[in-house]
């Protein structure tokens, strides 16, 4: 992805480049994906009222989610992942959930934890409007879920869910 901002004296320009290799294990009662990922970020400003700013960083990860139907009528699922960030060290992040399915209702719940580094431009990028800071913290999230779904009659499924999201260091815009 490549975006550039013309101004009267100044642009800023952004790049972005992924490369995804997964693989897929299917068994009777078990299906496990895992993958490596590659993330290249760019940026290159040259804004009228600051100083120049030429950055780039790399993030690398590895990932595994599997699904297990480990008894009649009940499906876990499980999920880890293991990000590697040049300017935030590594980061370790995961995920588990349960299903019951019955003939007409299905409960389930479900937790994770969640990190997200603040991007390039969020860091380094002053514009009219923004003000960059390179001190930003990443956010880590935790949240659950719990549910429920009745098929009344066919054509007619009712639901409800009620879930909780808890995020340290929320990367805000101020206007």
């Amino acid at each position: 992805y490549m975006h550039d901002t013309p101004s009267p004296s100044g642009f800023a320009r952004s790049r972005r480049d992924f490369l995804d290799a997964t693989a897929r294990f299917d068994a009777d009662t078990l299906q496990v994906t895992a993958g490596l990922a590659f993330e290249h970020n760019a940026i290159d400003t040259h804004p009228p009222f600051a100083d120049s700013l030429v950055v780039d960083e790399n993030q690398y990860a590895a990932f595994a989610v599997a699904q297990f139907d480990f008894a009649p009528s009940f499906i876990a699922t499980t999920s880890a992942r293991l990000d590697s960030y040049e300017n935030f060290g590594t980061q370790a992040t995961y995920g588990a959930g349960l299903v019951w399915s019955g003939p007409r209702f299905r409960a389930y719940a479900s937790a994770a934890t969640a990190f997200k580094a603040p991007s390039l431009s969020e860091r380094f990028e002053t514009s009219l409007f923004t003000i960059a800071n390179p001190d930003l913290a990443p956010e880590h999230a935790r949240s659950w879920e719990i549910g429920a779904d009745w098929r009344a009659r066919d054509g007619l499924k009712l639901g409800a869910s009620y879930y909780s999201t808890r995020i340290d260091n929320l990367i805000e815009y101020a206007f």
